[in-house]
């Protein structure tokens, strides 16, 4: 994610926000845990769909889903975006996918791989509304 240092005093700051990550690749998860972390988000992570409602069954209760499109299991980012939208009003959604995204109708999408600015600029688009241009 990024080949550059990164002037994290120039990116947006998600102070406390919470966040729902969910990504099947335990080395990405990690990844992406420490990037959010760094842009000020609280984080929960899950490896796959069933985890995260595991968890939102538990009490979690995030403003921001991010999640794979493509995992393991009986549910994929999309399917569990739709649920997870039902069930927790406001919630925004950013899904992340490394394959074509011909499946997505109403969530934003970030195209992998994507820089730490990448991905703080559309976490920003997605919680002010606004659709995410080509690229980010």
């Amino acid at each position: 994610m990024g080949e550059s240092p990164v002037d994290l005093a120039r990116l947006p700051e998600f102070a406390g926000l919470p966040t729902l990550l969910v990504e099947d690749n335990a080395r990405l998860r990690l990844l992406m845990v420490s990037s959010l972390e760094s842009l000020g988000c609280r984080v929960t992570a899950a490896e796959d769909a069933d985890d995260a409602l595991r968890q939102v069954d538990a009490g979690l209760t995030p403003r921001l889903l991010i999640s794979d499109v493509r995992m393991p299991g009986q549910m994929d980012g999309v399917a569990l975006a739709e649920v997870l939208s039902q069930r927790l009003p406001g919630l925004k959604v950013l899904l992340l996918t490394g394959y074509s995204a011909g499946a997505v109708r109403s969530f934003a999408l970030l195209d992998k791989p994507f820089t730490l600015e990448e991905l703080a600029a559309a976490i920003e688009r997605v919680l002010a509304g606004k659709p995410l241009s080509s690229g980010a």
